[in-house]
């Protein structure tokens, strides 16, 4: 146990002395706050933003909605007075000026080209709108014509039923619908529900970068010891199990520091905003014993990877199955978080390597969730904990004084198999 000590307290004060590290503890934080805040507000500034007047050419055969349409657009353009909309009637015989338009479009002194069927009022065919873009530039102009094109065919079929413009929009007039959580009291403010979505976010954002950041520590010193061959002076006075031990409990260490670090300004951050009341501390105990627990899986996985391979980029294959399977539940996150209970979610939580991540999520999304669910995916994630420590140590015990060609996966299993 004390060659056990001796090499965690070794990798503890080499990690945490680094630079990388002291760096990346202080510098993830804004960085994820930084790029969260830059994508919105490219987002905004995308959706909302002044842009030059959109140029779109229009031929309409159907003269029905001529009048109203060009209306819509006037009404558009007082709204959004920075994204403005220019519509060119095209005149002449229609197969000559569709190519006379289509030609201009291509040669971008047109944005695009908007073909109004016979049929677009009732609803038989449908307007169509001709781009030449290298991207998705496209989608925003159809989405604020489409908004032009409804107003203007509902404002023709109101007229030809008689309804006067005033009623129209009385009828038009929505309901605003408010969100209320009643999880909260009376005297707690009322915030939006997106921001509460980014509550479990968050959580699982926190112990992804725990997982990935600090055990890439892991890879990168198995990985220097073993081609340096300061691995066979430390097996000289240690086992390769004391030692696997000794650097998975030394990064432990890191791991909770550096979550802890991060967790705290969070934390902070919404205690001085006046956002306490999107925190639910009551699992915090769960939220340690999830991420301790996921640390020591993959810190197992991470060690036998790097004791099996002699450079980094032998590494690669081997860590993205890994990798992509933390990824699971950030690409679900949206659905996960607002069905925590639902038959998806519930299944991943007992799928110990994305365990750690699910349960974080759904019990930051939930915190009332049932004591069973919980305790039994903490006890199923324990028991593979254990299992994936014991085969680690096979492969890092055969592996770790290996040199030469990388391991293959059929050498990885029957390590696995050796007793």
């Amino acid at each position: 146990m004390n060659k056990i000590l001796t090499i965690a307290r070794r990798d503890f004060t080499e990690t945490i002395r680094t630079k990388t590290f002291i760096v990346g503890v202080l510098l993830m934080p804004l960085l994820v706050i930084g790029l969260i805040a830059l994508g919105g507000r490219i987002t905004q500034r995308l959706e909302s933003g002044p842009r030059p007047p959109q140029r779109v050419a229009l031929i309409n055969a159907d003269d029905r909605i001529g009048p109203a349409l060009a209306a819509a657009v006037s009404d558009y353009n007082q709204s959004h007075p920075g994204r403005l909309l220019e519509l060119r009637v095209q005149q002449g015989e229609p197969q000559t000026a569709m190519a006379a338009a289509i030609e201009l479009v291509r040669q971008r002194e047109l944005d695009a080209l908007l073909e109004i069927s016979p049929g677009l009022l009732d609803g038989t065919l449908p307007a169509r709108l001709h781009v030449y873009t290298d991207g998705l530039g496209g989608m925003q102009l159809r989405a604020q014509l489409q908004q032009v094109l409804n107003h203007a065919a509902m404002a023709v079929r109101l007229e030809q039923l008689g309804i006067a413009p005033e009623l129209a929009a009385q009828l038009r007039r929505g309901a605003h619908l408010e969100l209320i959580d009643l999880r909260g009291g009376e005297d707690q403010p009322r915030i939006a529900p997106e921001l509460r979505m980014m509550v479990p976010f968050f959580f699982i954002l926190l112990i992804l970068l725990g997982l990935l950041g600090v055990n890439q520590h892991m890879l990168f010193s198995i990985i220097e010891e073993k081609s340096s061959r300061v691995i066979e002076v430390i097996l000289s006075a240690a086992s390769p199990l004391q030692f696997m031990a000794g650097k998975i409990l030394g990064l432990t260490a890191v791991g909770l520091i550096a979550v802890g670090i991060w967790g705290g300004i969070a934390i902070g951050a919404a205690y001085y905003h006046g956002l306490a009341s999107l925190l639910d501390l009551t699992n915090l105990g769960w939220f340690l014993l999830f991420y301790l627990l996921g640390f020591l899986l993959y810190s197992s996985i991470y060690a036998a990877i790097g004791s099996a391979c002699n450079t980094i980029k032998e590494t690669q294959n081997l860590v993205m199955p890994v990798t992509m399977m933390l990824v699971i539940p950030m690409i679900g996150w949206p659905h996960f978080s607002q069905y925590p209970n639902g038959l998806a979610a519930t299944a991943l939580s007992f799928f110990p390597p994305v365990t750690p991540l699910m349960m974080t999520l759904r019990l930051a999304s939930r915190p009332d969730l049932s004591l069973v669910q919980v305790a039994g995916a903490a006890l199923l994630l324990a028991v593979s904990v254990l299992v994936v420590i014991r085969l680690a140590a096979k492969i890092f015990r055969i592996g770790i004084l290996m040199h030469g060609k990388p391991a293959t996966a059929r050498e990885l299993l029957r390590w696995m198999k050796h007793r």
